[in-house]
Order: structure tokens, then sequence, then C-alpha cells
């Protein structure tokens, strides 16, 4: 036995779970990327709905639609070409869609993170694209590989050959998604840049992060029947089981600007986890400003500076003695659970635990604030 290795030490050959996870998740940051033009007043998005028709499918202000698919590749694959399975079935999505909703969608979008084959061959889809949609009077009018195009589409999509047209007229390709390990930092990036969401100028950039994971959180259960866990067990002996099944589906799906922000906001009132092992942080109460005090002085800060910066080590020790007490640990757990019904913010969990347990106050006269 002890020349046969641990299967906790060895790579899994033929298990590829873990990748099609990360495929999802890039899919889902995705998805967050594009909730992030629900804030962008000129781009007139309504909402932004997860796995619905689509990968994404945004709503604009004007009750039309747009539909995107979302494909990944690895970095030493083959680009993208028009012969590939993905790229012909992707668009036969989209004439299916067209044929089911006439005159809703504005545009359909192949969107990846591997290059398009390139060359105005039968096999480089932007170009494909591009001739269909130049809007010739006639399929026989196009160039020949375009045509062969047409033709494999329409019979995998089941649809009029005008339909097919139709729908790739208004569609398009494009291959500058980010790499699968650079999206998290493109949806930080997002969130920070062109005063998309003001908050996050005042945020660190731990905040910030801790705000994106939990929107692609939303995205991901948006993305997954979520709405399913919640549904009240009594549903099937109502008067409209279906109805109210498939309502509470595709509300689950949907975002829109102020379901954006709270999910952000909530984000950033959650619990963050200390970074680095916490048995070298100095024990509560036993500390020292010492330290403090020299760096402050160094950098030449004033007095009043000074006296404010030890004022708040010494609110954020007392804070910590108070909440390492059992009592109040028992307590927060109680007024957590109220906060999120109540809709409360983390500013307010404090004065909201007060409030609603007075016997907490007493824990102020056992703590022990260090001078």
């Amino acid at each position: 036995m002890s020349g046969i290795a641990s299967p906790a030490l060895v790579l899994a050959a033929k298990d590829p779970g873990d990748e099609v996870a990360r495929r999802f998740r890039f899919q889902w940051t995705w998805a967050a990327i594009a909730c992030c033009t629900l804030l962008d007043k000129t781009q007139k998005i309504r909402e932004v709905f997860c796995e619905h028709h689509e990968d994404i499918l945004i709503k604009h202000e004007d009750g039309t639609f747009s539909g995107l698919q979302v494909k990944t590749r690895e970095g030493g694959q083959d680009a993208w070409r028009t012969t590939d399975e993905a790229v012909r079935t992707s668009c036969a999505r989209f004439c299916k869609l067209d044929e089911q909703f006439p005159d809703q969608f504005v545009a359909f979008k192949f969107l990846t993170n591997h290059p398009i084959r390139t060359g105005k061959t039968g096999k480089d889809l932007k170009y494909v694209l591009g001739e269909i949609a130049k809007g010739k009077d006639s399929a026989e009018a196009l160039p020949k590989p375009v045509q062969a195009f047409l033709n494999i589409v329409s019979r995998l999509a089941e649809c009029d050959d005008m339909i097919v047209r139709r729908a790739l007229e208004k569609t398009s390709a494009d291959d500058t998604l980010p790499k699968l390990a650079d999206v998290e930092m493109r949806l930080i990036s997002t969130l920070t840049g062109e005063e998309l969401w003001p908050r996050a100028a005042e945020l660190v950039h731990a905040s910030v992060a801790r705000a994106a994971k939990y929107l692609v959180t939303e995205c991901s259960r948006a993305s997954s029947l979520a709405h399913k866990d919640v549904l009240p067990g009594y549903l099937p002996i109502t008067s409209m089981p279906l109805a109210t099944e498939v309502s509470a589906r595709i509300e689950g799906k949907r975002i829109d600007a102020a379901k954006l922000l709270y999910v952000l906001e909530d984000g950033l009132s959650g619990t963050l986890p200390l970074d680095g092992p916490t048995e070298r942080l100095p024990e509560l109460g036993k500390g020292s400003p010492a330290l403090l005090s020299t760096k402050l002085n160094a950098g030449g800060f004033s007095a009043i500076s000074l006296n404010s910066a030890a004022d708040l080590r010494n609110k954020a020790e007392y804070l910590g003695l108070v909440a390492e007490n059992p009592v109040f640990e028992a307590h927060s757990r109680r007024a957590g659970a109220l906060k999120r019904h109540l809709d409360l913010t983390a500013t307010n969990l404090m004065k909201f635990i007060y409030q609603t347990f007075p016997e907490v106050i007493s824990l102020r006269s056992n703590a022990v604030i260090p001078t």
C-alpha cells in the first residue's frame, strides 16, 4: 500500500465537473457585468434576465429585447469557426426565438472569450454575419459560403429561410470577453469605473470585491431555479399552482436597477472575513497604542488626528470585547435574522441590537476599555 498514491494528492483525469463549474461561474460573472448596464442611463436597459430563453436576456426601455449567448474556450484551442457545432446551434437558437417572438428582438449576440477566425471566408463568423446584415434582395445574391451557412442554420432551426435571414441580419459576434481568470477583475473595474456606482468611490477594493461576489452569487441563483427553494410547501393545493410557480420562476431570473443596488448594498453589509491567521493578532484589550502613535508621529499628523486615531482604536477593541461575549453572540445571531427581514443597514445593526435586546447594554460595564 505504501507505493500507491493517495487520491487526495492526484488530480482526476476524467472528471470535468470542476472545469464545467468554472465555465458556469464565468457566465454568471459576465451576467453580473451585463447587469451593470442597468446603472448606465445612456444604455436605456430596463431589466436583465439570467438563463431565460438565452444565457442572458436584455429588456430595453422600449420593450424590445436582445439575446446573448456566452461561449468560452481555453487559450490553446482553435479559433471559433462557422463549422463549429456551438456556433451553428447558437445561430439556430436565435432564429427560433425570432420566429417565436416576431418583431420583439432587436439584436442577437454571440459573445466569447476566445478568438473568432478571421479571413473573410465562409469559416469567418464575423464576415458571414456581416454579409447577411447587408440585406441583399435574395439569398442567391450572397456569396456561396454564406448561402451554405444559411442553409445549415435553417435546417437546424427548422425555420423558413426568410426567418433565418431576418434573425441573422441582426446577429453579431464579439470575441473580446475577458479570459476565464480575468472576468472577476473586469466586474470589479466595471463597478468602480465610469461613475456607474457612485458608492464605489467611497469604498476600499476589498469592499467592492465583496459586493461584486454577492452580485455574481445573485446571478447564479437567478440562473439555477433558486426560487424553488422558497416556494411554499402548500403550493400544489392552491388554486393556480402552475401559474404561481411560473411567475416565481420568471421573477427569480429578473434583475432590475433597484434589485442590483440592493444586492450590492447587501454585499457591503455582509460580514467581511479576516484576511490572514487570527492567531497572529494581539489579544483584545491587551494591545498597546504605542505603535500607532509612533507611526502617526513619524507621518507628521496633528495632535487632533492622533487623538482621533486612538479613540477609533479603543472603540474597535471595545466592540471586539463585547462581540466575544457569548451572550452578545447569541443575541447577535437573533438580531441578524431580524435584520434581514427588516432591511436594516449594517450601520444601524448595533443600535438595533441595543433597542431589541436591552440586556446587552449591561455588557458595557463588563468590557475593559484600554487606556
